[in-house]
């Protein structure tokens, strides 16, 4: 998995990798186009939007939080350790060496191993 990728070449470095879900934020995405602006609006009614606010906690927890010190390759959603359901391409390991490679070489970074 590329977070595990990542995690482990972090190795002993006190640098940790998470991933998390920030929730469906209330935002002002989509605020030029009038349709687009509808569209989020009823998404965001519908399936229950949260505020800028609450959707920061769970980045702020992961920064902050004692009780999370030191682990590393999480999914977090609402402050919690949450089951990451995804496809099997998104847990591979080959292709998250493939995936490091090609985005250390687009960023000009050493492929560190």
């Amino acid at each position: 998995m590329v977070l595990e990728s990542l995690a482990r070449r972090l190795g002993e470095s006190n640098v940790t990798a998470n991933c998390l879900h920030p929730g469906l934020i209330a935002t002002g995405i989509g605020q030029t186009n009038a349709w687009a602006k509808l569209g989020w609006k009823l998404i965001v009614y519908l399936r229950g939007g949260i505020s800028v606010a609450d959707g920061a906690k769970t980045s702020v927890y992961l920064a902050t939080a004692p009780e999370v010190e030191g682990l590393s390759s999480g999914y977090y959603a609402k402050c919690r350790l949450a089951e990451l359901q995804t496809r099997a391409e998104a847990v591979s390991d080959a292709v998250g060496e493939r995936l490091w490679k090609v985005s250390a070489g687009l960023v000009g970074l050493p492929c560190l191993s």
